[in-house]
């Protein structure tokens, strides 16, 4: 009885000693796998990209500024020895002072861009349709943003017919950028009629700088 007692005890002893040897092996590739990877990727300049090791699964952390930096750093620490499974998640983080002059320069776009119309109508000639289609590009960058479509007239006709014209050349822009793939809640429109001119009704130049439709931003950063 005594000798199975001896037996069994080392059988308890020698199961957890060889458990103890699994976890020390573990903690050692996972602390190699950590060491490896970080030092691959200082070297290689992602200085704000760290790791966390469960086995041999790499979690990456930290920030870049580009989606292509992103797939590099994935691409190098897959290429270390001993690792399976790259989990990236990494956020993508564009430098402050690029986005802010790229959004000035957006708004600079939107309040200089102006559209005319014939008189008594309202659909996009081919010109305004090159002014618009740049807008929409702009639109389709700065996705957070969003605008005010403002509509007006020239003084010939009644005020309100001239508000009903001006609130119609709006809602053109608006309908030209929906088919651009714009969505509907980040364009407001108005129309003003002939009360805020822009230019004399004296003459067809002033008419015709009347006779517009102009752009508001609604949302900054």
């Amino acid at each position: 009885m005594s000798f199975k007692k001896t037996l069994f005890g080392g059988l308890i002893l020698f199961g957890a000693f060889f458990v103890l040897c699994l976890v020390h092996g573990a903690n050692k590739i996972e602390t190699h796998l950590k060491n490896q990877t970080e030092q691959k990727l200082k070297k290689q300049g992602f200085n704000e990209v760290h790791t966390a090791v469960d086995g041999r699964i790499v979690v990456l952390q930290g920030k870049l500024s580009s989606k292509k930096e992103k797939a590099a750093a994935e691409r190098l620490v897959a290429s270390v020895w001993g690792v399976r499974t790259v989990v990236n998640h990494i956020r993508v983080q564009r430098p402050a002072s690029a986005f802010s002059a790229g959004v000035t320069r957006f708004v600079k776009e939107i309040q200089q861009t102006t559209v005319h119309f014939a008189p008594n109508r309202w659909a996009i000639s081919p010109s305004n349709r090159i002014l618009l289609d740049c807008l929409a590009d702009s639109l389709k960058k700065y996705s957070h943003m969003s605008i005010r479509i403002v509509g007006f007239s020239d003084s010939l006709g009644n005020l309100a017919r001239n508000k009903i014209i001006s609130r119609k050349r709006a809602e053109a822009v608006r309908d030209y950028f929906l088919g651009k793939g714009i969505s509907s809640s980040r364009l407001v429109v108005e129309g003003k009629g002939s009360r805020d001119f822009c230019a004399s009704n004296q003459t067809d130049e002033g008419r015709w700088k009347n006779r517009r439709v102009e752009f508001r931003v609604l949302e900054t950063p």
